[in-house]
Formats: C-alpha cells, structure tokens, sequence
C-alpha cells in the first residue's frame, strides 16, 4: 500500500491552557553540511532561563558552537542554555567534535568536586573506534570508554579509580589487546563522526555516559538532539527525486519539468509557506528550588537547580545510604500519586498539586518537578490556519518515561490521534501506512515523529457520528499535550511511578478551506539491516532435546561468542535483564544475563527461528499462547538466582554488573546476522538500547498490559520494515529481534536499558564485533 502523508491542513490540536503565555520556539539549528565541519561542545553549570518558569541557577548545559576552538576565559557567560541548539548534519558529512568537561558536581555531603564526563551520539550507526589523526590530537569514535576529567584538573572522580590500565596509544573502543579498558583525558575529547550517505534521515540525541554518573548528569540538565538528513530524504510533494526508480509504484519524477516543480515544491515547504511546519520538542525534566526575589526585582521568579548529587562508592555505607534518601526523595517531589492498577488508568496525585509544566508537593510549593519542552515550561503552540506540522517528539530526559496524549478542551473532552511517520529516527517503509495512536508512550531514549492530521473537511466534530480522533479544519480547536503519568511495574511496590502533568498548550486557528497539498514518504535510506530475513534455504541445523539439565548450577556451560545465528536454527543470544532489591543483605541489584540458547518449548521440542517470524507476521488471537510464550527458560543458575531464598551472591552471578574492565560479555562476528531473544525477568519495566546498530523487531509477547506500552496493550506491536534502537521491555516480555553486524561496526561498544538510573546501577553489558570467520 502507499504511504501517503496528507499534510494541508495536517495537524492534530494542542491548545492554550489558562497560565500558558510564551509562544513555543524551535530550539537554534547548527548546520553541518557535506563534506562536513567542526564543532566546538562545553559542558558546564550556569544560570539557564527558562521562558514559563524563570531562571535556573546551577543547571549542567551544553554549550554548543562552529570551529574547533573554543573562546577564551574572558569570554565566558554565566548564562546556559537547557536546550542547546539542534545539530544537523547532511548525510555523507564528517562531524568533528571537540568537546570539552568544565563540570564540578556536588556530593551528597555537600562537597563540590571534579568529575568525569563524555560524549554518545544517540542513535548514530557510526564506528565506535576513533581515526587517530595525526597532527589534531587523536580522534575517537562513538566509545563510552574515553572520559575526560573536569578540565584543568588532572584527578579522576570516584567512578573509575585510576588502577584501570590504560595505553596512551591504544583506542578503548578498539578490540585491541594492547589497549586499556578505559581512556582518561584530560578536560577534551575529540570526536569524528562519518555520517554514512544512507544513514536513515531523522531525529538523534546527544548526552553523556560515564559509567555510574550518567543518570546525574542528565538529569541536572544535558542532553541534545541531533538532526541527521533532510525531512524531504523520507517524503516528497508531488513526485520523488531519484535518477534510478529502482522501485515500482512510488512515484518518481519523470522529467526535469517534474524534477523543477518538486525543487521548488520542497523549497518552500522548508521555508514553511503555509506547506509544512517542523517542530522539535525535546522532553526534559528538572527539579528546582525557589529563592528570594532580589531587591527591585520583585516577580521575577528566581529558581535553583536540586542537583541530583554526585554517586557515591557503594563501599561508603553512610554515603551511599544518604544518596539514596537524596534520590528516592527526588521520586517524590510532587507526592505520592494512586493507580487503579489498569493498562489504561491515569495516574493520581495524593498529596501533590499540578500546574502548568509542573508539579509539587502541597506542603514545599517551592520545591518543584519541572517538565519542559525544548527548554521551555508548557508553552503555547498556534498552529496557523492552512498550515501543516511535522513533530519531532523526543524522550532525552534520564529516567522519566512519558505517556503521551493530545486532549481537546471541549465539554466531552476527545483523544486525537497522532499519525506516527518515524520513530527512533527511521522513516516507515513506503509499503505501510502510518500508525494512528491516541497514546504514545517514550521510555528514555525513544524518539517518534508525527505528522498532526486534520480531518477531511466537515468530519471530526462531535455528534457528527465520524470519527473523533481529529480536527475539524473550519473549527478552531484546542486542547492539551499531557502526560497521563506512568506506573512502571506491576503493582505499587514495583518500578517507578512518574507524574501526570500537561506539557503544553497548542491553538489550532479554524480555515475556511482545506489545500489539496499531499506530501508523501519515500523509503527509509538502506538501512545497515535487511528487513526480511532470508527464507530457509538448505536443511535446518536445529538442535533437539538437550542433556538432561544439571541438578545444581553449573555458570561454566554459558557460551556468549561468534556462532552461526540462523532463521532455519534455533539458536539465538538470550539477553535476561532482572533487578532485584535484597535489603540489607546485599542492597538494590541490576544486570544482564547473556547466553549463546537453543529454544526448546516445555516439552523438549526445538522451536526455530522461523516459527516465530511467521508468528509475528500474523494477528493473533487475544487469548491464545503464543509460541515465542512456550519457550521453557528453566535453568538451575537462573532458579538459585531468582528463588524464594534470597541470594545476592546467585543473582550476581546469573545477572552480573557492568564493569568498565571487563572483556566482552558478547562477542560477534563481522557481518554476522544474530537474533537475539530478550526477555524481561523482573517486575518493572526496562528498555532495550544498543550502541552502534539498529535492529529489527520479529515477534513479542507481553503478558503484562504495561503502561509503558502506551495504547498497543496487547496487540502484536511488530513493525516490520521499521529500525529501532530504542524498545520497551514490560515485565515478563519476551522480544525477538534481528541484528546485522555490517557497516563500521567493528569494535567494542555497549548495550543496557536506557533508563539511566538502572544503567547507572549495573543493567548494561559490552558487545567486541570481531573481524574474522565463523567458528
């Protein structure tokens, strides 16, 4: 089917709440272009204002600028930006980053120190391992393993001691053996990133990831997003610009009069002439304090940063156990909030209070959870009549999932439907249409762009007996963007619980009439997986009934290296994530367990790769047991681990940590094709994340209805033809998806759940893709 964008008049309706006065404003746009450029990024504090709320002092910012210099001491503002500029980058360019740690955190004691931080692009299929260019300093790749110290100080923080060895000369994120584990530099890095010309065109982020102090520092405000391609790489107004249709049916330019007339088309759709509309709303929470007016500023609100403090050494029992006060305070800022327990039910506030992008406590209304979108508290967004707006929604806060809904402020309040073109920053496929959701949820990391529909003229207003889940284009509508609030586990003792708060306000002014303007998608750029794996195609290497499992655990049997991973097999890596809190006898626990696994249902029979593609190609019914659901994943370690006696030194085991001076928890072969099974094993919900690569969901089952599914429930959520590098776990899922091992993948980089505090905490392991044969 073709996969039509209808944009005149497209657009779903957010409106003007009483308190919301500040127009919302795109972020500023730095633009890369081919063959590329440089940049300067300096993380510091400062002084950030926030237009709806005031000015913030102590808010961690990036400062992002053009050059690979950076200016002078005296020209140093006090001022940051929450929201730095959105960086975007042609396909086929080099991005070169210097970027620079000017950071000193607080600890939990109140004592302000250095501290270590870098740089991930989010996202990016781009190399982990660096160019080592002569002359500019050596350049890194995508790698989490380099960490730059607060510049101008030599010391390390408490994160990664110095005792980790380290070669001047060797790339951490290299699979080289003479290279340490762990690179130090000191105050700068360099970056480069190579932007393949195919790299799929959407919307990516920036923040940093040392070990155990990511969650802080996003959380006290850095992170980014990044831009890569053009909006028109992935859609087209009247006929797509291609001198190969390669493809039938997806209308391509027939002569250079049809070429001409698209040009000029997409020119002033970029132009936004009443065509098309970007907008990037980045999602980030802070938390602050209020302080006193200064004297003759009466009513200029004035706010300080609660900074989430620095992580201490889980050896300092007093410290550590001060931090986790801090932070479980940080949970509660706007008081305890109710569930009813169901897939659907909103969240409640106890003895909270909610207002305009914001939340508190009833007795500290000076100490508040602020929700801002691109740096800005619940701003109003009018939407001209005749226009048509594409959204680049993304989740780059640390821990706080959103579930999303577009509310109109009507007597009988409506749901409207976002039509969803993109997510994780991958185009849909042109032979499917767009998904229409009433909620959409983003777990940290997730991104999505949606197209806002309009009706066709004279539908979508109440009683008319059409559907409600759009705007009438000759009304003038208003409604809220809200979050519904998030319960992350499967009862109140379980994950997390995440506030209800309205985000912003839009106006959608009424139109007399309705354009014809049709814009349509092109397929996503080739991407580094195939789509469809290949069908079987010689006799199937399946292995039946294994040895009778030992009695007691035996951890020595658990393979995690290259093997050949087929769709005629059953042979697939199980990825396990668990956390588990064991009180004072070995405190809050989280990891990930990783095995080279035959599935085999409970009866010993081999179930094949195959199977399950087929399963998650089909609707199934409801009430049925899936077959991805059979797969018996009884084993003694996991029983010791996981049982009613409580073992922190089992589970540790089963599940191990993340250690920063670790080999390889899984090794891969170059070009390989792997399926990896995950599995969720605890009561809350986690979200898979994997540097370097994007993959392809086959199948799932969701036992829990969780709400961090937002509206799919329990519908089959695979979106074949889509890439992802961001998906949600709900506890109990099973997930099948494929990997391909292609492009500039060689090296050693990371997969973990992106919500930071539990990556932070241990629930991340490292992956070496190594060039060489299967064995």
């Amino acid at each position: 089917m073709r996969f039509r964008l209808l944009l005149a008049g497209a657009t779903c309706a957010l409106t003007s709440v009483p308190g919301s006065a500040d127009e919302f404003k795109n972020p500023p746009i730095i633009e890369v272009r081919a063959p590329g450029g440089d940049l300067t990024i300096r993380a510091r504090r400062g002084t950030a204002s926030l237009p709806g709320l005031g000015e913030v002092a102590g808010v961690y910012g990036y400062e992002v600028r053009r050059g690979s210099a950076f200016p002078r001491d005296g020209s140093r503002a006090s001022t940051v930006p929450l929201m730095p500029p959105v960086i975007s980058v042609d396909r086929g360019s080099t991005l070169r980053i210097v970027y620079r740690n000017e950071l000193r955190t607080t600890d939990v004691a109140g004592k302000t120190q250095p501290t270590e931080s870098n740089l991930h692009a989010h996202g990016l299929l781009v190399s982990p391992k660096g160019t080592g260019l002569a002359g500019r300093g050596r350049a890194y790749g995508d790698c989490v393993f380099v960490l730059a110290s607060t510049a101008g100080s030599a010391a390390t923080g408490h994160a990664h001691p110095t005792r980790y060895a380290t070669d001047p000369a060797g790339d951490p994120c290299s699979l080289d053996p003479k290279a340490g584990f762990v690179r130090f530099e000191n105050g700068d890095i360099r970056y480069s990133y190579v932007i393949p010309s195919d790299h799929p065109s959407g919307m990516y982020w920036f923040h940093p990831h040392p070990h155990g102090l990511s969650e802080g520092q996003v959380s006290n405000g850095l992170s980014g997003l990044i831009s890569i391609g053009r909006f028109w790489d992935t859609a087209y107004v009247k006929c797509r610009l291609t001198s190969s249709p390669d493809a039938p049916g997806l209308d391509a330019c027939q002569d250079q009069a049809a070429q001409r007339e698209e040009l000029e088309a997409e020119r002033q759709a970029d132009a936004a002439r009443g065509l098309l509309k970007v907008r990037y709303l980045g999602l980030k929470d802070i938390q602050v304090a209020k302080l006193q007016d200064r004297p003759g500023e009466i009513g200029k609100p004035r706010f300080r940063l609660i900074e989430f403090p620095l992580r201490p050494d889980p050896g300092d029992r007093s410290a550590h156990e001060a931090f986790g006060d801090r932070t479980h305070a940080r949970h509660n800022r706007c008081g305890k909030l109710a569930s009813s327990g169901s897939g659907d039910s909103e969240l409640a506030y106890v003895d909270g209070v909610t207002g305009p992008g914001q939340c508190w406590h009833k007795q500290h209304p000076d100490e508040r959870w602020v929700f801002t979108v691109s740096g800005q508290v619940h701003p109003r967004i009018t939407v001209k009549a005749g226009d048509s707006e594409v959204w680049h929604l993304a989740n780059i806060g640390a821990d706080v999932t959103y579930r999303l809904r577009l509310e109109t402020l009507e007597e009988n309040p409506r749901r409207l439907a976002f039509a969803v073109r993109a997510l994780d920053g991958a185009a849909f496929s042109p032979d499917w249409t767009m998904r229409r959701h009433t909620e959409i949820a983003l777990m940290p990391g997730a991104r999505v762009e949606v197209l806002m529909q309009r009706c066709s003229q004279g539908t979508g207003a109440p009683g008319t007996g059409v559907p409600s889940d759009c705007v009438d284009p000759s009304q003038k509508v208003e409604a809220r963007l809200r979050t519904a609030g998030v319960a992350t586990g499967i009862d109140a003792d379980s994950g997390d619980l995440w506030p209800p708060v309205d985000l912003a306000s839009v106006v959608f002014e009424s139109a007399p009439g309705q354009s014809s303007a049709r814009v349509r998608s092109i397929p996503a750029p080739p991407g580094p997986i195939p789509v469809r794996p290949d069908t079987p195609t010689s006799t199937p290497k399946i292995a039946g009934r294994p040895p009778p499992s030992p009695a007691t655990c035996d951890g020595r049997r658990y393979q995690s290296g290259p093997a050949d991973f087929r769709v005629d097999s059953n042979l697939v890596r199980l990825i396990r994530f668990n956390n588990r809190d064991f009180g004072e006898q070995g405190g809050e626990l989280f990891g990930i367990h990783v095995e080279n696994f035959q599935m085999l249902d409970l009866a010993g029979k081999a179930i094949p790769v195959a199977d399950l593609l087929a399963e998650g190609r089909a609707v199934r019914p409801e009430k049925n047991v899936s077959r991805i659901a059979s797969i018996s994943l009884e084993d003694p370690c996991w029983r010791a681990a996981t049982g009613e006696q409580e073992n922190p030194a089992a589970f540790a085991r089963f599940y191990p940590a993340f250690k920063m001076d670790g080999d390889p928890d899984v090794r891969a072969a170059y070009g390989a094709r792997e399926y990896w099974l995950l599995v969720n094993d605890s009561d809350e919900c986690h979200n898979f994340h994997i540097h370097q690569t994007k993959f392809v969901v086959l199948d799932a089952d969701f036992p829990v209805n969780a709400q961090c599914l937002g509206d799919r429930g329990l519908a089959p959520p695979i979106n074949r033809n889509v890439l992802h590098d961001n998906y949600p776990l709900p506890p109990g899922a099973r997930v099948l998806v494929m990997i391909k091992f292609d492009g500039a993948k060689l090296g050693r980089f990371v997969f973990h759940c992106h919500i930071l505090e539990h990556e932070d905490k241990g629930m991340m392991a490292t992956i070496g893709v190594v060039d060489g044969p299967l064995p």
